[in-house]
């Protein structure tokens, strides 16, 4: 019996055996990727930095920014090794940011690159930068969360929970509808608001008001691996909508000469697509409550109500309506994915159509019915300025 325990024992004693191993190793939560003239710049955003200086309160981690300049990436990469006590580990990246202008001109061999690395889970966060380069993005400090890629990543999540304005889209995510027929993708896009230079300065921690701060913007539209150009907030918003990608939206909507905001709940898209006519019917459903009225307006009124919801009605086909212009129209590219519900639902009608798919796609018309309803009018029946 003694025998028999020596092996489990000596099982429990090497449970720290890589411990000096992983303390000297850089770990990469962040990677940005820009173009100096023809040249690739690498960013590695390290998350277990230990500083001379900081800010930060005791015992919490420091971050740091390395970067390469090379002809290709791992040139860049390697560029940026030279410079590093520590090996970088890849295997905790949290998010990749992928400069506008790389974008532009194809994205295929980073996305290549990236799949190479066996170090990463590849559920990872990817992002574009958008009016700055996606080194900035790295480096601007947050004080609300310790690592910058953490804040990314908050952020993306907290947005896509809240609001109908992006998705989360992972690596793998981004990879799949690359590689499906009949859809192209799309990526969410992140800018800088504020003094980028005063942002990555480690005295922004002790400010009250932030010099500058991350936000996450609105769609990149593209085609195979390269970037179209961006959609506006409207037509980021229809887009999900008519993928079925919106959990909550808010909507704004007149009320009177000013406005009231209402919040659309457990929303659902169907799609049907009719080739025979040309036609793609979308059935939009959702429970929506009145949060802000800035009007005076009887709300135990059915009618008042079957007015705002008509109101809401308009306000989302206005939304749509923007959205289809821009990819069936501006850019002509299928990122609403109506080729590949073809192509699962009836895969011999998609192949004889696939090679002239462009042209079919951009003579759909798309029809939308859209079943609002009203059930919460907050906690007040009536507006305060009605009950005076």
């Amino acid at each position: 019996m003694k025998k028999l325990l020596i092996i489990p024992i000596i099982i429990l004693l090497t449970g720290c055996w890589n411990y000096y191993e992983l303390n000297n190793l850089a770990i990469c939560t962040g990677i940005a990727i820009d173009k100096i003239d023809d040249k690739y710049e690498v960013t590695y955003l390290i998350s277990n930095a230990k500083k001379n200086e900081t800010s930060a309160k005791e015992g919490e981690a420091g971050t740091t920014t390395y970067s390469g300049i090379g002809d290709t990436i791992q040139d860049a990469i390697n560029d940026m090794k030279v410079k590093m006590p520590f090996e970088p580990y890849s295997g905790h990246l949290v998010v990749t940011i992928i400069s506008e202008d790389i974008a532009k001109d194809g994205i295929e061999n980073i996305l290549d690159y990236l799949a190479r690395d066996t170090e990463s889970r590849n559920f990872f966060y990817i992002l574009l930068s958008k009016n700055t380069k996606a080194k900035n993005i790295l480096e601007i400090i947050s004080p609300l969360q310790t690592f910058p890629s953490q804040t990314i990543a908050s952020d993306i999540e907290t947005s896509s929970a809240d609001s109908s304005l992006i998705y989360e889209i992972t690596y793998n995510d981004f990879i799949y509808t690359l590689l499906e027929q009949g859809i192209n993708p799309v990526l969410n896009s992140i800018t800088i608001i504020g003094n980028i230079e005063k942002g990555t300065d480690s005295k922004e921690l002790s400010n009250t008001v932030p010099q500058a701060t991350i936000k996450i913007d609105t769609l990149g539209i593209f085609k195979d691996d390269k970037l179209l150009g961006w959609a506006t907030i409207d037509e980021s918003k229809g887009i999900n909508l008519l993928t079925n990608n919106v959990k909550n939206l808010y909507i704004k909507t007149k009320c009177e000469d000013k406005y009231m905001m209402n919040y659309i709940e457990n929303i659902k898209t169907k799609t049907n697509i009719d080739l025979e006519n040309n036609k793609v019917k979308v059935k939009i459903t959702g429970n929506a409550k009145i949060l802000e009225t800035n009007c005076k307006i009887n709300l135990e009124n059915t009618e008042t109500i079957n007015n705002i919801e008509k109101d809401i009605k308009e306000e989302l086909n206005r939304i749509i309506n923007e959205s289809t212009y821009l990819v069936q129209k501006k850019y002509t590219t299928d990122v609403l994915g109506y080729g590949k519900t073809i192509h699962k639902k009836n895969p011999k009608k998609w192949n004889e159509i696939k090679d002239n798919w462009e042209t079919i796609f951009k003579n759909l018309k798309i029809e939308s019915e859209i079943d609002i309803k009203i059930n919460n009018q907050g906690s007040l029946i009536q507006t305060i300025k009605e009950a005076k």
